[in-house]
């Protein structure tokens, strides 16, 4: 027995050294000192410079590579890339064991100013390695924390795979012994505080203060800091209820002193106080500055079961690091954050003193809201939105390395991590689909055959057909000589009938890739890098300004993120309803008695106007955006799934805009500034409304406005814009509500809550109550009194209330008539109206509420049409001023109106069209 165990030990250590002397073998036949170009793979971070919710590749600017030799650290050269948006770099260096660090991103925003230096590097002066382990980035201005997600500074060496070395062994043919990469990492952090109050209790956070942020950081990942300056932000204030805010910050390593063994420990003061100090006049028992915290300032109540109230100006403070979270092995000394981590900070108010705090941090190299990098190197890359889209598509056996082509989808079903085609869900499978051209005429080039047809091609037959085309194989696609090979490919709608409507709305792209075995995919946390792929699908999701975490299933709609087919004129409406909060019911009446065939050209693509002459409409347009499903040629309802919003649905666009992306927003103030534009407004920006007429259009520059752009002379020419409507429906109910047309249609965002009757000493009102409108929409606190001055881009103000009451009635029987001027400059006029405090002037988000419920109080309740028509019986003025009056005017030049018996519109200062106020009230406590 011993003399097989030993026998079994010698094979071990001649395995052993058979693998090591391989290795050795490798490295001493590398002769070292020779002049070779050797490719690198650089494992990239995603882009933080994402303004909007669009596609952003995972480039690095100003990428400096330096490179030392392993032994003696003695510097052997250094490059520059000025743009880097693949996976791999071309190095010119010496063969021979060498340590390689790079440093990405150095001009932006939160470190500017070391190019300087680096470009120093590249000269003459070259650096040693102790120059870049001591080299620090300095934070440019007030720039130490960042509130967007802007482009970071990036550094990192190379590592073997396994990362058990930081060093690389270059051959002569300028290939590498190990197999790594350079991996780079931020040197900021992600801070993101969630705010959870317990149940009995109320917490309005307004404003918070990020503390002690370092102004320095090191660009080699640990190395030690001396002594540093810090930096506080200001107090700042918050502008959307939504439970939480977010922020970036360079690494801080902070460790705290012995004896700091709870939560409270870490916030115990040893000098000034939080709520009457600065900054620099605090000191803490148990850790030195720069140890980062954040001051959360609000308003707290309770009410206990035996009646008793409790509210307070309250200060909470939480210092950064793991060792803020609760729990038996929490290290309550680390104070630390660090580089390249997304750390959030769940915070639970219990009491005036008491809040408890649980700490997550994670490395996914990739902010999962940032979305994922895809890299499509030579390949084919499309961005779509949300409707049905065809699109034409040319493979080339260039394109591929191997005729063993994969597939991969990223989208809700697997929660956007990427998933090889035959571990799909149906309903993942079958959102892409394509059609061979061959044979195809012109004229039916972009044609849906029709689900199931047989010249409907699955992602399984396209990939059998490519991968024979590709090794010469018979193929009734094309013949095997040809070079390429045409295709259309269909996308559907970004919809899903197996799971409810929230979770697939206000989402992340989802993502198609064709790619060979030769590409990559790689994940991180829950992020991930596809690099070269041959062919990339990105479809963008419908966006929504419904509530989607309200509990439960109900019906609403949602829009296209933006306007791919260009303007169309207004011409007049085709459409015998007039719906103006639902523009499904004004579909134009053609549509049930004419075919597709006679309204679209599929020789175009879908991202081009398809209407045929006498149908390039503005009426008819969103008709293309759907698709002839069962290829019978008839327009059934169910294929009526996309069209014209309402002069109403874009009005709840304007009220809902906080919970939209920047880039399916009407109109952006920024659009403003940066066209400069003076009187005359550029189409692009007036929609047209499926229940209007002629140029009676909505001006989204002003946000509620309806009316004829013409009648003014501020929009020139014939042609609008205009934005495509799609229901939400139940799960399980969409086909059966888009068959039945207004049957069940979707929930308005407000509903009339309660209308009670004038007296003779008293005026009526009317309550509406917001149970759909995200609560990102909404003011997180009720107003208290008369509004101050603000215009309608102050989205503190210039919002509605989950809940307000409408005066009713004539207005004029206890004001006089008077110019908005002489309305806006009296203090406290709805106080001297009602006799009472708590009403204001409405600020302009609640006239457009006086507007609709005026026009139409049948949509909002069960009323008839015209119940209320009083509300818009007289000429009624908003606090609210306009922000972006001719170039050259200063600002409040213009306030708000709903004119009698019209629409909302403009009026000026010296306007002596004279008004009334009609008086709303928050409801609250």
């Amino acid at each position: 027995m011993m003399k097989r165990y030993i026998m079994w030990l010698l094979g071990l250590l001649i395995l052993s050294a058979c693998t090591n002397d391989e290795y050795l073998t490798q490295r001493t036949e590398v002769e070292e000192g020779i002049p070779t170009v050797v490719k690198l793979s650089v494992a990239i971070p995603m882009s933080g410079k994402i303004e909007t919710k669009a596609f952003s590749d995972s480039g690095v600017a100003d990428l400096y590579v330096f490179s030392f030799k392993k032994d003696n650290d003695e510097f052997i050269t250094a490059q520059k890339y000025t743009e880097l948006s693949g996976s791999t770099i071309s190095f010119s260096t010496l063969s021979g064991e060498q340590r390689i660090f790079a440093i990405g991103n150095v001009n932006y925003d939160m470190f500017p100013g070391l190019s300087e230096r680096l470009e120093s590097w590249l000269e003459n002066n070259h650096p040693s390695k102790s120059d870049l382990t001591s080299l620090l980035a300095e934070v440019g201005g007030d720039k130490a924390v960042q509130f967007a997600n802007t482009t970071s500074l990036v550094s990192g060496l190379w590592n073997n795979e396994d990362d058990t070395k930081d060093y690389c062994t270059v051959k002569v043919d300028g290939t590498l012994v190990e197999k790594g990469k350079i991996y780079l990492k931020r040197v900021a952090a992600k801070v993101t505080f969630k705010i959870e109050v317990a149940d009995g209790r109320e917490f309005k956070l307004k404003s918070y203060q990020v503390c002690e942020v370092p102004k320095k950081v090191n660009v080699w990942e640990g190395s030690t800091l001396g002594t540093i300056a810090s930096y506080s932000t200001p107090e700042l204030t918050i502008s959307k209820d939504e439970g939480f805010f977010t922020f970036y910050m360079p690494e801080n390593i902070a460790n705290g002193k012995e004896g700091c063994n709870s939560a409270d420990d870490r916030e115990k003061l040893s000098k000034g106080s939080l709520r009457n100090s600065t900054p620099e006049e605090r000191g803490f028992t148990y850790v030195d500055n720069p140890a980062t915290y954040v001051l959360l300032k609000g308003s707290y109540y309770a009410k206990d079961t035996d009646g008793k109230e409790t509210s307070a100006e309250v200060v909470y403070c939480v210092h950064l690091g793991l060792g803020a979270g609760s729990g038996a092995n929490v290290d309550h000394k680390d104070f630390s954050t660090k580089r390249n981590m997304n750390y959030t900070y769940n915070i639970r108010i219990e009491g005036v003193e008491s809040i408890k705090t649980e700490v997550t941090a994670t490395d996914n190299n990739v902010w999962r809201q940032e979305g994922d990098v895809t890299v499509s190197g030579e390949g084919k890359s499309i961005r779509l939105d949300a409707h049905f889209e065809a699109r034409k598509i040319t493979f080339r056996k260039s394109d591929f390395n191997t005729s063993d082509l994969r597939v991969y989808v990223k989208d809700p079903l697997t929660n956007f991590q990427l998933t090889e085609f035959s571990q799909l869900k149906e309903e993942s499978k079958n959102w892409v689909s394509f059609k061979s051209l061959k044979d195809v005429p012109a004229d039916e080039t972009f044609k849906y055959p029709g689900d199931g047809n047989e010249n409907l091609l699955t992602t399984e037959k396209l990939l059998d057909a490519l991968n024979k085309w590709i090794k010469g194989e018979n193929s009734l696609l094309t013949s095997t000589s040809e070079e390429s090979i045409e295709f259309v490919c269909f996308v559907n709608e970004y919809y899903y009938q197996t799971i409810e409507w929230p979770k697939f709305v206000n989402t992340l792209d989802r993502e198609f890739f064709i790619m060979d075995k030769t590409q990559k995919q790689t994940s991180g946390g829950n992020s991930t890098l596809t690099s070269d792929a041959s062919f990339v699908i990105k479809q963008r999701s419908i966006q929504t300004v419904y509530d989607l975490n309200k509990g439960t299933d109900y019906n609403a709609w949602g829009i296209e993120t933006i306007n791919e087919t260009d303007l169309l004129n207004t011409g007049g409406n085709p459409s015998g309803s007039k719906n103006i909060t639902y523009g499904r019911l004004n579909l134009p009446p053609k549509f049930n008695n004419n075919g597709w065939s006679e309204f679209l050209d599929y020789s175009m693509e879908s991202n081009s106007n398809q209407m045929k002459d006498g149908y390039r409409n503005a009426y008819y347009a969103c008709l293309q955006r759907n698709r002839d499903e069962d290829g019978d040629g008839t327009i059934s309802n169910k294929e009526k799934k996309w069209y014209l919003a309402s002069s109403g649905q874009y009005i709840s666009l304007w009220l809902g805009r906080s919970s939209l992306p920047e880039e399916s927003s009407l109109f952006n103030i920024g659009d403003w500034r940066a066209e400069g534009f003076a009187k005359n407004i550029p189409a692009k920006y007036h929609y047209i409304p499926s229940d209007k007429s002629g140029k009676d259009v909505f001006w989204a520059e002003e946000g509620i406005t309806i009316g004829d752009d013409a009648k003014y002379g501020h929009t020139l020419g014939k042609l609008r814009n205009y934005r495509c409507v799609r229901d939400l429906n139940k799960n399980g109910e969409d086909n059966t509500n888009l068959e039945n047309i207004g049957k069940e249609v979707p929930e308005t965002l407000f509903n009339i809550t309660s209308v009670i009757d004038g007296t003779s000493t008293s005026d009526g009102t009317l309550t509406v109550t917001f149970d759909y409108l995200n609560i990102n929409s909404l003011k997180p606190a009720p107003s208290m009194g008369e509004l101050d001055p603000h215009n309608e881009r102050d989205n503190d103000i210039n919002r509605v209330y989950k809940s307000f009451c409408i005066v009713r009635g004539d207005v004029s029987k206890n004001q006089t008539l008077s110019t908005w001027q002489g309305k806006t400059n009296i203090k406290n006029p709805c106080l001297k109206i009602m006799g009472e405090s708590g009403w204001h002037m409405p600020n302009q988000a609640e006239l457009s509420i006086i507007y609709l419920v005026g026009t139409d109080a049948s949509a909002y309740g069960e009323y008839s049409k015209g119940k209320f028509s009083g509300l818009k019986g007289q000429t009624i003025f908003a606090r609210t001023s306009y922000s972006g009056i001719a170039k050259g005017s200063g600002f409040g030049q213009h306030g708000y109106r709903l004119l009698e018996n019209a629409n909302i519109s403009l009026v000026g200062k010296s306007d002596q069209n004279k008004g009334y106020i009609r008086c709303v009230k928050d409801n609250y406590k």
